[in-house]
């Protein structure tokens, strides 16, 4: 659940704030800057900009760009704003940071934010479990072409899609 800036009330955000759209291209961008170049893309851990923290954070981890470690790893445990510091979690969890493992449960008894200390466990997990961002998630963000974007109209049914299981099986 959200708290929606403008209307000021709990629950599903305004739809017709496009601030989502803008993060979403946001991330694929740098995830297509940061494929041939990671070190382009690291200085926005730094940014004074919370949200391009943030998407740097997430573009990271969907790269398994491990040379961020160290400064994902900072960011985790230092950022001033815990949903930078979730972003950072979770980008090591993507990466399999086994490195990070006894930071990650430092973090989880310490954080005074109850989702960075969930997303502490969940990163945990994978990389324990070696669950990290694959290849095909990878892809599905080289390849997001925004003009599909909001051809599903209020009233329209929902198009057939498959999704898969963390054992690959498709649903």
């Amino acid at each position: 659940m959200t708290r929606d800036r403008n209307m000021q009330k709990a629950g599903i955000a305004d739809l017709n704030d496009t601030d989502w759209k803008v993060r979403l291209l946001a991330v694929r961008d740098l995830i297509h800057a940061g494929k041939t170049n990671v070190e382009e893309i690291l200085p926005g851990l730094e940014h004074s900009s919370l949200f391009v923290r943030h998407v740097t954070a997430k573009a990271l981890g969907i790269l398994k760009a491990t040379r961020a470690i160290p400064a994902l790893e900072k960011a985790a445990e230092n950022d001033p704003v815990a949903v930078v510091r979730s972003q950072a979690v979770i980008a090591l969890g993507q990466m399999e940071a086994q490195q990070s493992l006894t930071l990650l449960q430092k973090i989880v008894i310490e954080d005074p934010s109850k989702d960075v200390r969930h997303q502490c466990e969940l990163a945990i997990y994978q990389i324990e479990n070696k669950m990290g961002v694959t290849y095909k998630n990878l892809n599905a963000w080289l390849e997001l072409d925004e003009t599909t974007f909001e051809t599903v109209q209020p009233g329209d049914g929902t198009p057939d899609f498959v999704l898969e299981d963390t054992e690959g099986k498709p649903w």
